[in-house]
């Protein structure tokens, strides 16, 4: 049934499985088509399904709160290499921003509740595209945090009008 194949390029071993049609999931014990399932790095097919998969990453999302250290220090090295910002400073944006989007104004729906029962909102990093076009902002560039909605929009904004406010005043009859 399996089959080990040397691999001439790294001497490293990939272990190929001959697979069936379907797979019964470890987590929910349910047969399911074969594409149901991730596709691990060696070749082979994990044996929870990408919805079981799916509902223990939000339920582990959930069940960690916002002040966990282990959650603190993931969210700030993903601020820190994608914006170039400190855990502390987006707090403080936040703050400066009374937990509000800065361009709508509007709260944000509640991703999290902190230690103390307090809901938390979840606000994104936003940062001209002019400046650094790619995901990565050189932190210089970070304008302030919105919610989902106005990221979306900006992003579609900048990317397919380039930002022409001009056009859009033309196009609405504002003037």
């Amino acid at each position: 049934m399996n089959e080990t194949i040397a691999s001439p390029i790294r001497a490293k071993v990939i272990r190929k499985e001959n697979y069936g049609d379907t797979f019964v999931c470890t987590k929910c014990h349910r047969e399911k088509p074969i594409d149901e399932f991730y596709l691990r790095e060696d070749g082979r097919r994990r044996r929870d399904c990408k919805l079981c998969v799916l509902a223990r990453n939000r339920r582990k999302d959930i069940e960690r709160p916002h002040g966990d250290p282990v959650w603190r220090r993931e969210r700030s090295r993903i601020l820190q290499r994608k914006y170039g910002i400190t855990i502390e400073e987006f707090d403080a944006m936040a703050e400066a921003q009374f937990g509000r989007c800065a361009l709508c104004g509007e709260v944000p729906p509640i991703g999290r509740v902190r230690p103390n029962g307090e809901p938390w909102a979840r606000l994104n990093v936003d940062h001209d595209h002019a400046c650094c076009p790619s995901n990565i902002s050189c932190g210089l560039c970070v304008r302030g945090l919105v919610c989902g909605a106005c990221n979306t929009w900006l992003g579609r904004f900048e990317g397919k009008l380039g930002g022409d406010f001009e056009r859009i005043r033309a196009y609405l009859g504002v003037d």
